[in-house]
């Protein structure tokens, strides 16, 4: 098995395919946006989808549960959010029009449910974050508003969906600060309650649920410096408890959580501006990060392998490595 992963930059949107294939579209080139779509590959090369049908920067997209993309919302030019969607049917290499968000959004966040419906919560209205929820349902090609609102308007934040279906709502940005705050929203009730603080605020950072429960919050940002900081939410208690640091501190990366081994791969990202090229694992029972163990270009390493690239924003690969997803060397 060899699966791909990408971190788009510039405003691109990603999302990983069934097929371990990433379907990446849009961003921003010469200050204006991009209607281009690309394939990352899983031998880490590129190659041309068709275009979407309108051009967009700071979007969401998301694989639904049919093989189909989702892609809504982002700046569509002259600095305005926009509220159309799509979808892609990679079959066809085609994209249709859906319904609309209730909201024109950007730097928005969306994730899959577990009843095949996609959430989008917070982005920029107008420039300024926003609290409310919206759901898309593929079947009815359309978006629901949720009836509750985050208790504070972010952008910036993290999702997750835990084993029994609540998601899982921390940090972000209120517009002027990173904050520590973390909500659940429950799909089946449509409601969104208060369940903890993190240990630090942070925002562009990633939570990726682990077996047994558990939920790793990693690096971000504190709105001065970027964090090599983690912590473990506890799904059981609420308890939110800290990790040893990653090695290299970064924001805007991508978390992958390894099946069956309970570890995440960490990997890119940026500190002060500048592109991390290093990977770390979280190994759960050692509550500590590891270097990633680099697999040879030729393919020659036995077992399945991760490929990450880094991309322009016309999605061309500046760089890719590919990782065993074994993790680190046994001890």
């Amino acid at each position: 098995m060899e699966v791909s992963a990408s971190a788009a930059t510039n405003g691109a949107c990603s999302a990983l395919l069934p097929d371990g294939r990433s379907l990446i579209t849009g961003g921003r080139a010469s200050a204006e946006p991009l209607s281009t779509a690309h394939y990352f590959e899983r031998n880490g090369t590129v190659s041309v989808a068709a275009s979407m049908l309108a051009a967009r920067t700071g979007h969401i997209c998301i694989a639904l549960t049919d093989g189909t993309v989702l892609v809504a919302g982002g700046e569509a030019g002259k600095a305005e959010a926009a509220n159309s969607a799509e979808i892609y049917h990679p079959d066809t290499n085609t994209w249709a029009s859906t319904g609309g968000m209730q909201t024109a959004r950007k730097g928005a966040t969306a994730i899959l449910l577990k009843n095949g419906m996609a959430l989008v919560a917070g982005g920029e209205i107008s420039g300024k974050p926003t609290n409310t929820l919206e759901i898309y349902d593929p079947v009815q090609g359309r978006f629901d508003p949720v009836p509750g609102v985050l208790p504070a308007a972010r952008a910036g934040y993290a999702l997750a969906v835990l084993e029994d279906g609540r998601v899982l709502i921390a940090g972000g940005l209120d517009g002027d600060q990173p904050v520590d705050s973390i909500d659940l929203f429950d799909p089946e009730m449509g409601r969104i309650y208060p369940a903890g603080r993190m240990l630090s605020p942070r925002a562009r950072f990633t939570a990726t649920r682990l077996d047994g429960g558990k939920v790793l919050f990693a690096g971000g940002t504190d709105g001065s410096r970027e964090l090599a900081s983690a912590e473990l939410y506890d799904q059981a208690t609420g308890a939110v408890s800290p990790t040893e640091p990653m090695a290299s501190p970064r924001q805007g990366h991508i978390a992958i959580h390894i099946a069956g081994s309970n570890s995440v791969l960490i990997a890119a990202g940026t500190v002060r501006g500048r592109a991390v090229e290093s990977a770390e694992f979280f190994v759960l029972s050692r509550n500590a990060f590891e270097q990633a163990n680099e697999a040879a270009s030729g393919g020659e390493d036995a077992g399945p392998t991760i490929t990450i690239g880094m991309l322009e924003p016309d999605a061309s690969v500046r760089r890719e490595k590919r990782y065993r997803t074994g993790g680190p060397a046994p001890r």
